[in-house]
C-alpha cells in the first residue's frame, strides 16, 4: 500500500496544511489496513528514512522514505525519543530496494555512500 500521509512517524516538520489528510488517514485508512491485514505501507511525507512497527491493532508496518529516496532532513531535534513504534530512523540520503523472497518481502536500505542503513523482512500478516 502506498500512502502519502503517514500518521505515526517521528518527524515533526509537516506543515499544518497536511494535518487534515493525516487525520483522515488515521481515522479511515489505518483501520482498513489493519482489517485487511496489509503487510506493509510505504509513505513519503517526511524526507527521511524510518521503519515503524506500530501495535498491530493500530496500524501496519510502515516505511517512510522521502520521495522514494530521501533528501535527509527534519528528523526530531527536540531531544525527545523517536516514536515508540520506530525501529530505525535516519536522515541520510538513501534509497530502498525491495525483493520478494520465500521468507517474505525483503527490504534493504542504502545511503548514497553505499553503506547499509537498514534491512528487514516483512512477513505476511496472519489471517
Amino acid at each position: 500500500v502506498l500512502n502519502s500521509h503517514v500518521t505515526h512517524g517521528s518527524a515533526t516538520n509537516y506543515h499544518r496544511v497536511f494535518q487534515q489528510g493525516m487525520d483522515h488517514t488515521a481515522a479511515k485508512i489505518d483501520p482498513l489496513m489493519v482489517k485487511y491485514k496489509v503487510t506493509l505501507a510505504i509513505g513519503s511525507t517526511h524526507r527521511c528514512y524510518e521503519r515503524l512497527e506500530p501495535p498491530a491493532k493500530e496500524s501496519v508496518p510502515t516505511i517512510i522514505t522521502g520521495r522514494a529516496g530521501g533528501m535527509g532532513w527534519h528528523i526530531r531535534t527536540d531531544g525527545k525519543p523517536p516514536n515508540t513504534a520506530s525501529r530505525k530512523l535516519s536522515a541520510d540520503d538513501h534509497y530502498c530496494v525491495f525483493e520478494v523472497t520465500p521468507e517474505g518481502l525483503k527490504l534493504n536500505v542504502w545511503n548514497f555512500q553505499g553503506q547499509q542503513i537498514d534491512t528487514h523482512v516483512f512477513k505476511p500478516r496472519s489471517k
